[in-house]
């Protein structure tokens, strides 16, 4: 584990109830092909490909250098049905509402049936702050990083969220201490789990 990360352990890190589930679906597949919608962290590429054998593809839109994050967003190209998992962290807060609902239904489009997404919401509305780095301690735990980019969130209920969702299923939902809520959720649809995509 970086050093750095360890030495915030104490007071940034925090047990997540939804990525045990999301890692172990997953990792029922022969290395699995997994969307993660940054910020880049080095960290997590080398416990996901490395510790985990998932192939990861990174589109970091808080380093997008073409406006904010909902421009970037809407400028996102991805293939249908390719992946089995995206990390979506805490991006879709920082959209608009036509923002989110657009890359949901992108995300949807790029998940195969039976993929799984995971998402973050603080519930902290109209407040500009910086764009947050999930990184990986182990396969329950992980730490929030700040970085230097900014954007505006939103305070979803979570019954706008479900909404915002409406074309998925809910797995789980989980409250954490800090009011943190996360959310996995799955495409409908059956997939072999003998294989990933390819």
């Amino acid at each position: 584990m970086d050093l750095a990360l360890q030495d915030q352990l104490d007071l940034e890190a925090f047990t997540s109830n939804c990525m045990p589930q999301f890692i172990r679906r997953l990792s029922r597949v022969e290395r699995p092909l997994v969307l993660d919608l940054g910020p880049l962290s080095n960290g997590n590429l080398g416990f996901l490909a490395g510790e985990l054998g998932y192939r990861v593809r990174v589109e970091d839109l808080s380093h997008a250098r073409a406006g904010p994050l909902d421009q970037a967003a809407a400028s996102l190209k991805l293939p249908e049905g390719r992946f089995l998992g995206v990390l979506a962290w805490s991006l879709l807060e920082q959209l608009d509402e036509e923002g989110a609902r657009s890359l949901v239904k992108r995300l949807r489009s790029a998940l195969t049936p039976g993929g799984l997404l995971i998402a973050f919401f603080s519930g902290r509305a109209g407040v500009e702050a910086p764009v947050q780095q999930f990184n990986f301690i182990d396969s329950q735990r992980l730490i929030i990083r700040q970085t230097r980019r900014r954007a505006r969130r939103r305070d979803l209920a979570n019954r706008e969220v479900l909404e915002l969702f409406q074309a998925f299923e809910s797995v789980q939902s989980f409250i954490l201490k800090s009011g943190v809520r996360e959310f996995l959720f799955r495409r409908p649809g059956r997939m072999s789990w003998s294989v990933g995509p390819s």
